[in-house]
Order: structure tokens, then C-alpha cells, then sequence
């Protein structure tokens, strides 16, 4: 029987996505960067909560507390990383193209690193085209 149950965990795999499913908090303190010209604004991250769930056509799919839903990733080496490039949403005070987006795992697989870029177009300046940025922490909730 032991060697049967060997054979058995021989052959088993798990699902590389399944420690980034459910709901992540930013860490205290994290912050969003957008820059519009020569305007620079700091905004928070950490009332924002990230939530991935298990995709149909990709691993996951990310959807957040501030209405930007439908972002795929695809995960390798415990790293999730944006497979819908240019991916829009509507979120308060604009429209958020993401460009690029990475997860990446610690150890624990109870905090991971965010790495985030892309545009945001905010509705009260029409035509104008900002970029942003963060690097920040997430917990596991």
C-alpha cells in the first residue's frame, strides 16, 4: 500500500496559480505614482484590495476593489504576470490602461511584490494621457 501512495504523490501536481487566488491588501503606506506632464501626484494604494480568481483562458483574473476588473495573468515561477496588455477600466476619475503587471510570491506565499505601469486618462482633462507607476506589498487576507 505505501508504495502505491508514493506512486500516487509521484504523479500529483499543483496548480502553480493556486496561492495567488482570493482577496490582497496593499501594504500601509503604498502608493500609486501618476505623473501627467510635469505633475506629479502620489496617490494610495493601500485602500485598494486585489482579488484573483482562477481563469478560463489564462490562470487567473484580477479584479480590485476600485472597479478595474478582467485583467488576465499567467503564472510561471511564482510569478503572475499580465497577459492582456492594454487591457482598459473604468475606475473613479478616469480610464487605467494596464501596460504591464507583475505578482511575484515570497516565500511564504503570504505577501507578494506588485510591479505595476501603464496609463490612466482622467475624465476631467480630456486628451491628456498620464503614466503610472507602483512597486509596492500585498498580504495575503
Amino acid at each position: 500500500m505505501a508504495l502505491l501512495a508514493g506512486a500516487a504523490g509521484a504523479c500529483s501536481t499543483t496548480d502553480p496559480a493556486t496561492p495567488f487566488l482570493g482577496s490582497w491588501a496593499y501594504a500601509a503606506g503604498s502608493t500609486f505614482t501618476v505623473t501627467c506632464g510635469t505633475n506629479v501626484m502620489t496617490l494610495p494604494a493601500d485602500t485598494v484590495i486585489e482579488t484573483f480568481v482562477t481563469g478560463s483562458a489564462t490562470d487567473l483574473v484580477k479584479n480590485d476593489s476600485q472597479g478595474c476588473a478582467g485583467q488576465s495573468f499567467n503564472v510561471s515561477d511564482g510569478v503572475a504576470s499580465l497577459a492582456n496588455s492594454g487591457h482598459s477600466c473604468d475606475i473613479p476619475g478616469g480610464v487605467y490602461t494596464a501596460n504591464t503587471a507583475t505578482f511575484a510570491l515570497s516565500a511564504d506565499m503570504m505577501s507578494m511584490t506588485a510591479a505595476l505601469a501603464g496609463t490612466y486618462a482622467p475624465t476631467q482633462a480630456p486628451g491628456a494621457v498620464c503614466t503610472t507607476s507602483a512597486s509596492s506589498t500585498l498580504h495575503k487576507q
